[in-house]
């Protein structure tokens, strides 16, 4: 693992491809409560409490000391969805991925410890669960994702009336949202926006890959595909494309009782 810390701004491509950031919160409010706890440090309660953070401190690393590195097996990652839009989302799923596996990892004392073999070679391993994919998908909106604060207030409201447009005409047309396409007349026609206001927020929404562009009818026109699935409305940061782990957990269930049907898990608990 490579940890980097940088006091710009902006973090070249190529590193930031390669690496999940983190940004420090700069607002004046975190700065007081900074100032209050640097104060309070100070003081005879402040004194005794760094003493209850170093004995916590130690725990947590005696914790860690615990962990077996185990192989995590995950039998969702042939349900899991992530965007492919673009180049750099081969990167960004791996780290993806990595989310999960870490999840399973630590999880690993409340998860049966599995055994299989294969020939002469015997594999040990722990599975990863739903409840993994949930907290990923946490951790990928915070490191992975974005905010709809990149987007001007136009542009904004822009997505929102396409979201609305998307969302009714699926419902209408009995259509997966991925299989809808709509053209600027649509948008138009919808939003009674002028053609300027239309081509010029567009532009901004694909470039920011809230919407593909798709060749249309004899390639002399575009389509577009709503890539935004309306979250972020409350100004946290999301990563889009990723699945609903509410309804991967129905599935997991059904798999837990087939497994049970037919006879237990794939491979043994292994010797603790």
């Amino acid at each position: 693992m490579v940890m980097m810390t940088t006091t710009n701004a902006e973090v070249a491509e190529e590193k930031a491809n390669r690496m999940l950031v983190l940004s420090a919160d700069e607002d004046r409010e975190q700065t007081r409560r900074i100032h209050q706890r640097q104060r309070e440090s100070q003081t005879l309660d402040g004194r005794l409490k760094q003493q209850e953070q170093n004995a916590v401190r130690r725990r947590h690393q005696n914790m860690q000391r615990l962990i077996r590195p185990y192989v995590v097996v995950n039998e969702h990652a042939r349900r899991l969805t992530y965007p492919d839009t673009c180049l750099r989302t081969r990167r960004d799923h791996g780290k993806y991925l990595a989310l999960i596996e870490a999840s399973a990892l630590l999880h690993q004392h409340q998860r049966p410890i599995r055994q299989v073999e294969r020939g002469a070679d015997v594999l040990t391993y722990v599975e990863a669960a739903p409840a993994d994919i949930e907290i990923a998908n946490r951790l990928a909106d915070l490191v992975l994702g974005r905010s709809l604060d990149e987007l001007s207030p136009q542009a904004r409201r822009m997505l929102m009336l396409i979201e609305q447009m998307v969302t009714s005409r699926c419902a209408e047309k009995n259509v997966k949202r991925p299989d809808f396409r709509f053209s600027r007349r649509d948008e138009r026609e919808y939003t009674r926006w002028s053609h300027f206001q239309v081509k010029m927020h567009m532009r901004k929404l694909e470039e920011l890959e809230y919407v593909l562009a798709h060749r249309g009818a004899r390639g002399i026109s575009y389509e577009y595909e709503l890539l935004y699935d309306g979250r972020g409305q409350n100004g946290h940061k999301f990563c889009m494309g990723l699945m609903d782990v509410t309804k991967l957990k129905t599935v997991f269930a059904w798999d837990m009782r087939k497994e049970h049907e037919n006879g237990g898990w794939r491979g043994q608990g292994a010797p603790k």
